[in-house]
């Protein structure tokens, strides 16, 4: 009796901790779409769009840490299609999430995109607040 109890605690322990690692993996098993996106994105934008939509939601488990990555792909990608509300809206959120990521890089970008978009095309006065951000961001990299 008590050697088929520890057997089935041995089983129960097993299989929590299979879970767990099957949890942590899953967010890194997302991130080679990412990649893919990102090298066929200039010829061809159609096969990037479905890499983008092959990762599943919630983005924030799926691809943690990398959304930046993902919003700045999708803005660009959005940019080929000519779907221009999108590319504000990507990055945007591009932005949102490369401040909390700490990805300066990519913060700077799309500063300078929503910069582009608000100045250049829209004339927007309100767009000088972006390129300060690009400029803060910048300055960042430069310091490190």
């Amino acid at each position: 009796m008590i050697k088929n109890n520890n057997n089935s605690i041995f089983k129960l322990i097993i299989f929590f901790l299979s879970i767990n690692f099957y949890a942590q993996e899953s967010s890194g098993v997302y991130l080679k779409y990412i990649d893919s996106a990102s090298n066929r994105i200039d010829n061809y934008p159609r096969i990037a769009e479905q890499f983008l939509d092959s990762i599943p939601n919630p983005l924030e488990k799926n691809i943690k840490g990398k959304l930046a990555d993902y919003y700045y792909l999708k803005a660009v990608l959005s940019s080929h299609l000519n779907r221009s509300a999108e590319v504000y809206h990507y990055n945007i959120l591009g932005l949102k999430y490369a401040e909390l990521e700490k990805n300066y890089e990519l913060a700077g970008a799309a500063s300078i995109e929503l910069f582009y978009n608000l100045y250049i095309v829209k004339k927007d006065t309100s767009a000088l607040n972006y390129l300060k951000k690009a400029e803060k961001f910048y300055t960042i990299i430069n310091m490190a």
